[in-house]
């Protein structure tokens, strides 16, 4: 599955990704090449010429195709947030030279020959030295530019072949005109000083990539200088020709270095959500372990005090103390308050074991719950108004069980002389629906809104308000288990509107 099988690649790319040895080596390798070749091509090879278009075509098929693969390349890194300094206007940039080169490698020698290879050093030298500007002019950061950069270099190329008659004097008796070497000697100029940016960038950032561009940008602009010192398929002319070649797999080492990063990162990751995958597998067998013992080991002991207390007062009513009677009227409260928490933290935790989506009217599902609430609201002298609502895609059973909490809280902590006025409504939003459920009961004060969602939070007494404080934390896992979001508005002594999102389709199947 490894992209990079080969040990010595992956040991060399590991030495890229620590230091910048190698890349330096190969920039001096380079200066010396293009030294070595143009002294070369002047004192030892005067006079070869080697007319080979099969061999030239494939230079140039293979540098075009490189710069179109890095330039896609880095354009999915920019998606992603990753890659060198100025990624959209590096790929414009490899995009415009790759096609033009592209279209120069299927044109046979010629005047065209000629002009599509110098316009393409000179429009990319042009595009790579954008780099020099400031970010946001012209919207070059914008995803539009390499496009546009493509648009151009295609209208360019299908042009350049279909009216050779347009094409300026490149080629002058076997010698390059003024014209072509101005093309090639200006874009020359233009990929150094680009060149020089990424150097400066590389020096503050330190960043591997910026040196690699930084490398291939100095390749391409000495072999456009060479250009000037050549001579239609003579020495120099293919030395250049190999000069550009290898500012190309500079830049695909480029792609190596970052499909290796990724590999890396994705090999990391992996063995990380391992890792949290063992740990969560371990915390579940606790969890597990610990609802088999609230289940078992704390319900039966409070069922027995509870028969021994029944017990108690069935065999010795006629003659407990009024003191001892109120000792047992309290150990009876306490042993009903353990049972309805360990009741509440059951159903916590079971809540979304085993859901199962359907379509739920909630329209239907709030009369449901009114009618389960009909006792309460009558005897509050209470209105609960919903117009019509939405079918969802939802758990019915947990969406059941969060409007009745919803609706119980509103008729719970009501104000003492205003009969309860419960609304439940809901609007579309992108991303599904926004439900709100509003009362005109006490309010929540603003510091306590973020803690009501707390399990056996409590924000009122149990003798005025009773109880077991799991209702809203029930509630927040129900919508977190549709991938919902739950909050709350609510003004003291005016009312209060509890919030929840819903999306189209619930986060689990």
């Amino acid at each position: 599955m490894s992209f990079l099988p080969i040990p010595i690649v992956r040991s060399t790319l590991r030495r890229l990704q620590k230091g910048s040895f190698l890349l330096w080596a190969l920039i001096l390798g380079g200066l010396m090449l293009h030294l070595a070749t143009w002294w070369l091509g002047k004192a030892v090879f005067t006079e070869w010429r080697n007319q080979n278009t099969y061999l030239h075509t494939t230079l140039e098929v293979t540098g075009s195709g490189l710069a179109v693969l890095i330039a896609l390349w880095i354009l999915l890194l920019h998606r992603s947030q990753q890659g060198p300094a100025y990624s959209l206007r590096i790929s414009g940039a490899l995009l415009i030279m790759g096609l033009l080169d592209g279209f120069h490698a299927i044109c046979p020698p010629g005047q065209t020959f000629v002009w599509l290879h110098s316009i393409a050093t000179c429009l990319g030298g042009m595009a790579f030295a954008t780099i020099w500007l400031p970010t946001g002019w012209f919207q070059l950061e914008r995803n539009r530019w390499p496009l546009a950069l493509f648009v151009l270099a295609t209208v360019v190329g299908f042009v350049s072949l279909s009216n050779p008659s347009w094409i300026p004097t490149m080629v002058d008796g076997g010698s390059f005109s003024t014209t072509a070497q101005l093309l090639n000697l200006s874009g020359g100029l233009l990929l150094l000083t680009a060149a020089v940016r990424f150097f400066l960038t590389w020096r503050a950032s330190k960043n591997t990539e910026d040196l690699l561009f930084f490398l291939h940008t100095t390749f391409f602009g000495l072999a456009a200088i060479m250009f000037e010192q050549s001579e239609l398929w003579d020495f120099a002319w293919w030395s250049w020709h190999l000069l550009r070649l290898l500012a190309y797999l500079v830049a695909f080492l480029f792609v190596f270095r970052s499909q290796f990063l990724v590999l890396e990162r994705l090999t990391q990751s992996h063995q990380e959500l391992n890792t949290h995958h063992y740990i969560l597998n371990q915390r579940n067998q606790e969890l597990q372990e610990l609802h088999f013992l609230v289940s078992h080991d704390l319900k039966e002991p409070l069922r027995n005090q509870q028969s021994l207390i029944e017990l108690f007062w069935a065999e010795e009513g006629d003659r407990i103390s009024p003191q001892r009677e109120q000792y047992l009227h309290l150990l009876g409260k306490a042993v009903n308050r353990m049972q309805e928490l360990v009741l509440g933290m059951l159903d916590y935790a079971q809540l979304g074991k085993n859901p199962s989506v359907s379509e739920v009217p909630m329209s239907e599902l709030v009369e449901a719950v009114k009618e389960d609430l009909a006792l309460v609201i009558e005897e509050n002298g209470a209105t609960v108004e919903a117009p019509p609502l939405p079918t969802i895609q939802g758990y019915a059973v947990e969406l059941r069980l969060l409007i009745q909490n919803l609706l119980g809280n509103a008729l719970k902590f009501r104000k003492r002389h205003e009969p309860p006025r419960i609304r439940v409504k809901a609007e579309e939003i992108p991303e599904g629906w926004h439900f709100m459920v509003s009362d005109n009961g006490i309010g929540i004060p603003d510091d306590q809104l973020d803690k009501i969602f707390k399990m056996f939070k409590r924000l009122h007494h149990r003798a005025a308000f009773s109880g077991s404080g799991i209702g809203l934390a029930h509630c927040q896992k129900i919508v977190h288990l549709h991938g919902g979001r739950l909050w709350v508005t609510s003004q003291e002594g005016v009312g209060s509107t509890f919030h929840f999102t819903l999306p189209v389709t619930p986060a689990k199947g």
